[in-house]
């Protein structure tokens, strides 16, 4: 999924995460996060960290 800060809703955020949009913001506030790009970004950098980097190396 290619992730673009603009277009990335909560509920589009929670189908792809597969929860629910309760989860999801609870998620935003735990984890700190600023936008729901953000959500994903993070979630990466936790369960995949080689993904994370190669993204960040691209950027």
């Amino acid at each position: 999924m290619k992730t673009n800060k603009h277009n990335l809703s909560i509920a589009g955020v929670a189908t792809y995460l597969g929860m629910s949009k309760t989860k999801v913001i609870i998620l935003k506030e735990k984890l700190g996060a600023r936008s729901t790009a953000d959500i994903l970004e993070r979630l990466i950098a936790i369960y995949n960290p080689q993904v994370f980097l190669k993204n960040r190396i691209r950027r």
